[in-house]
């Protein structure tokens, strides 16, 4: 009886011990993979960091096409992206539909991944058949307000071993790839408001000048005409 019960105590420590030194090894391998890419793309801003954050993704998670990509059309019906990391380089970029893909189910429900036949899961998405896509982790660009302005998404036309590892991993550099985008948005709205500003200070039949601190910052052309 004794006998017994200690080795059903040695096969729990056993098995309690396996599935701790697995925990180790995923904990090992994420955080591996996260100092990987931080270190690719820590000093990158703009386009240059989408660019270095699909392609860091791609090698260290071992798969053929990265993308970043943002909502695109009148009622936000489409992907059109803005990084593309196919086959060890940049690829050109394109438009896809939402209607039919797994980015849809990203866009509406958050984070999605698909282990295997993805492709046939999702028939009418022709970027998946096409490539036969087996693998998709998704994860949705969200700006200060959640409210969604794209995806990042890792596909592969094998079997992932580290899809579970991934997911995490996808989620943490949404979430920056998301405040970039936003931040990207927010400097173009700005530039396109200056640049109505002064093009209405120029088209002005008044005299319009800036001076700051003794200097002429700003002096449209009726000011120059008149002095």
């Amino acid at each position: 009886m004794e006998s017994d019960y200690l080795k059903q105590k040695i096969e729990q420590l056993t098995q309690e011990n396996a599935a701790l030194e697995a925990r180790v090894a995923h904990l090992d391998r994420v955080e591996h993979t996260l100092n990987a890419i931080l270190k690719g793309t820590a000093s990158q801003t703009g386009d240059d960091f989408f660019v270095s954050l699909v392609k860091y993704l791609a090698e260290t998670l071992n798969v053929r096409y990265a993308l970043i990509g943002e909502l695109s059309g009148r009622h936000n019906e489409s992907i059109r992206t803005i990084a593309y990391w196919t086959d060890g380089k940049l690829g050109a970029n394109f438009l896809y539909p939402l209607a039919g893909s797994p980015c849809a189910q990203v866009i509406e429900n958050g984070v999605q991944s698909y282990e295997a036949n993805t492709w046939e899961q999702f028939p009418e998405d022709k970027v998946l058949t096409e490539n036969q896509i087996e693998c998709y982790i998704g994860a949705p660009l969200l700006n200060a307000s959640g409210q969604p302005l794209g995806v990042l998404v890792v596909l592969h036309d094998q079997i992932m071993e580290m899809v579970h590892d991934s997911v995490p991993i996808i989620t943490i550099f949404a979430a920056r790839a998301g405040a970039e985008l936003e931040r990207m948005h927010s400097e173009e709205t700005l530039r396109t408001s200056e640049r109505r500003y002064r093009h209405l200070i120029e088209e002005s039949n008044e005299a319009i000048y800036l001076v700051y601190n003794g200097r002429f910052e700003l002096a449209n052309d009726r000011f120059c005409q008149l002095f």
